[in-house]
């Protein structure tokens, strides 16, 4: 192991060319360990870190440094401002913004991200704006010796708390979606998201609640037929055949597609929820509800109890309608979003339900798209936000004035009560 500061004897190596961004010294050619380096620990020759410091007007001046290339700095923290919260890579990572200034009180902006950003922050709330880091080095000793005693006090942009932030992003994200009830959900004829306020009455069992997929690509995998009269070793795994990996594998993971029948006071359809929604609902992951088996579902009405405990309780929906819900009316719609409970605003708008969940906290990121590998048009319509259609359906003008729904979304104006004992006599 190579640790900074240690002084080691490095043999058989590769040099290429250094070309391209972010690289950390001037030098021509770059070092690449092979197969046979061998490094071996030596006695420290100096202490010194090799820094070349350069100046603020250097960094700032365009035709002064080259931009490919790293350099060092040192400077006083002056303003920070407040933490901020991005997607990378469909990971939050923070990021923080902050101005240096250096012994002649010129003033650079930086930005430090991940846990650069929280040591900052850290430093900065317990009162020690000169973060230490290396602060024996005679480079860092001369600089605190010079700057100038001005009395500058630190200023810092108080930052909003990682969990307000997380429900006040989700908040605005839903209120750019029209309330809808399923009714008119049902009339519409363009693809869209929509929120809706429901009420869960039963769990649909007519397909199993979870699937399968390829740990190495995603791609939704199936198990393998015993061979007829194939002796099996008890200790061999189960073997599912992934077509993207053209294998046999062994390696997988179940994942939710868990479809619920709602109903408001207008309608009754059914929603689908994957992985990250459903998870967030339930509070376990598939894996931690089929405790650790990974056997194709025999009973799809063999329901765990930890799904069970979703019905009779609300919830706030953003669905999205796509393309087969408009062509072949399907009433399984596609949560794209959810959210526990309702505010008060919303709970006039569906009967009561029986859940005793806290109003106010929002439960969900955005859903991936775990099982669509092999259809761009239908993660088109899964995952890109698209602006509220204001059209309905309308068929062409006929002398019949029949209802249009398919014969599965049902209207109702009951309650959820009744519903409940439909959903459990028809179980039963």
């Amino acid at each position: 192991m190579i640790i900074t500061g240690n002084w080691v004897i490095i043999d058989s190596f590769s040099l290429t060319k250094s070309v391209g961004k972010f690289r950390v010294t001037n030098h021509v050619y770059r070092m690449t360990l092979i197969n046979t380096t061998s490094i071996v620990p030596c006695p420290s020759l100096t202490n010194d870190m090799f820094l070349k410091l350069v100046n603020f007007g250097d960094v700032i001046d365009e035709a002064g440094l080259n931009e490919n290339i790293l350099v060092d700095i040192v400077g006083q923290v002056v303003n920070v401002g407040e933490l901020k919260v991005y997607q990378v890579d469909n990971k939050d990572k923070q990021k923080v913004d902050l101005e240096l200034r250096d012994i002649s009180d010129a003033r650079l902006s930086c930005t430090l991200w991940g846990v650069l950003a929280d040591r900052i922050l850290a430093a900065c709330a317990n009162n020690r704006p000169n973060m230490e880091i290396n602060s024996a080095l005679p480079e860092i000793v001369e600089f605190r010796e010079n700057l100038p005693e001005d009395g500058l006090a630190l200023t810092i942009k108080q930052a909003v708390p990682k969990e307000v932030q997380a429900v006040q992003r989700k908040t605005d994200f839903s209120r750019q979606f029209e309330k809808n009830t399923f009714a008119e959900i049902i009339e519409y004829n363009e693809e869209g998201k929509f929120r809706i306020f429901c009420s869960i009455y039963a769990i649909d069992t007519e397909f199993a609640w979870y699937y399968f997929v390829c740990l190495k690509c995603n791609t939704t995998v199936y198990k393998v037929s015993k061979v007829e009269n194939e002796v099996v070793k008890k200790d061999r795994k189960t073997l599912f055949r992934c077509s993207t990996c053209n294998e046999n594998i062994t390696k997988v993971e179940p994942r939710f597609r868990l479809i619920v029948c709602v109903m408001d006071s207008t309608a009754q359809i059914k929603c689908v929820l994957f992985e990250k929604e459903a998870k967030m609902l339930i509070h376990k992951s598939s894996l931690q509800l089929l405790e650790g088996h990974l056997d194709e579902i025999q009973d799809p009405t063999n329901i765990p109890q930890g799904l069970k405990g979703l019905v009779g309780k609300s919830y706030q929906f953003v669905v999205t309608i796509a393309k087969n819900n408009i062509r072949e009316e399907s009433d399984v719609y596609k949560v794209a979003h959810a959210y526990v409970g309702l505010g008060p605003e919303e709970a006039d708008s569906i009967e009561p339900s029986q859940g005793a969940d806290d109003l106010s906290t929002i439960v969900s990121l955005d859903q991936e798209t775990l099982m669509l590998t092999n259809s761009a048009e239908q993660i088109d319509a899964l995952s890109t936000p698209t602006t509220t259609p204001s059209s309905k359906r309308k068929d062409d003008v006929s002398g019949d004035n029949s209802d249009h729904s398919s014969s599965t979304k049902k209207r109702c104006i009951g309650s959820i009560k009744g519903a409940l004992e439909d959903a459990d006599i028809a179980c039963g």
